[in-house]
């Protein structure tokens, strides 16, 4: 653990993107099978003081019959290179230099449910919470638009702290979309806040019958949705602090960079921060 701490350090003096430890693919188990897997892209702004600097992702949106499952491609292709890491012996990960979007979203259709799976920074737990699945006040209006070959009715709400705008299809009756986002008569093809810090656009959409999968043989800490969030905000605002919650006993190390040697960091340090802006405000 010790020199899991030392690495985490040094990355956090050089990378201030959001990085998780990774998760072995093989270790999934099936809940369901897609019926539709649905591609968008996702574009995000880590600091809201420099909205034109943006971060890109791909959320892939698998629906089945029973549940759909929302999760980052590029999460999913971390965790792919891991394993190759891992099944050549190697013992250090990369750490992705992108920000993503770390949550798997299930949404059970015959439930008034949501479960998330939410991936902490660096060697940070997977926390899972639940909620209910019908959060979304949606205002309708009649205003349309045609996305990739679909037509698309607008609709609005405010969820969380941000307004958000959608464009839904009832040409694919399923009441869904990416992320949380779900409740209106047809499936979102995008969706974007007032602010232009979160988008989603749908770029793809296909018959694909794969599996849908959770990962399994993990323990998860079952936390509310507010103490993911504190945890979250914690690595942004005192990321030595963030160290000492996850660690608890273990002395946080640094590299001197004039001695080049290791010395221990003192308590009263907290640690750099970095640009926060969640997706959920509140």
């Amino acid at each position: 653990m010790r020199n899991i701490l030392i690495l985490a350090i040094i990355l956090l003096c050089s990378v201030t993107t959001f990085s998780q430890e990774y998760v072995d693919p093989e270790y999934n188990k099936v809940l369901d099978t897609s019926r539709y897997v649905i591609t968008y892209e996702a574009i995000m702004t880590q600091d809201s003081l420099n909205p034109d600097e943006k971060e890109y992702d791909r959320i892939i949106l698998e629906i089945g019959n029973n549940l759909s499952r929302s999760y980052s491609y590029r999460l999913f292709q971390y965790d792919s290179l891991c394993k190759t890491y891992f099944d050549k012996g190697r013992n250090e990960y990369p750490s992705p230099r992108l920000l993503i979007l770390p949550v798997d979203v299930y949404k059970y259709f015959f439930e008034n449910k949501m479960v998330v799976l939410h991936r902490t920074p660096l060697i940070g737990p997977i926390i899972q919470y639940s909620e209910e699945k019908n959060l979304f006040k949606w205002e309708m209006t009649d205003e349309k638009k045609d996305i990739i070959g679909f037509v698309c009715t607008k609709a609005t709400c405010e969820f969380r702290g941000r307004n958000w705008t959608v464009w839904f299809t009832t040409e694919l009756p399923v009441s869904d979309g990416p992320w949380k986002f779900n409740g209106l008569p047809g499936l979102i093809l995008k969706a974007e806040d007032d602010k232009g810090h979160y988008s989603f656009v749908c770029i793809g959409i296909n018959n694909t019958k794969s599996p849908i999968v959770i990962m399994d043989k993990y323990t998860y800490e079952k936390e509310s949705r507010k103490t993911v969030m504190e945890f979250e905000q914690l690595y942004y605002e005192a990321q030595y602090d963030y160290f000492r919650k996850i660690n608890p006993g273990y002395p946080l190390m640094r590299k001197n960079p004039k001695t080049k040697s290791f010395e221990e960091v003192v308590d009263s340090e907290k640690g750099p921060s970095s640009p926060y802006n969640p997706i959920e405000l509140e």
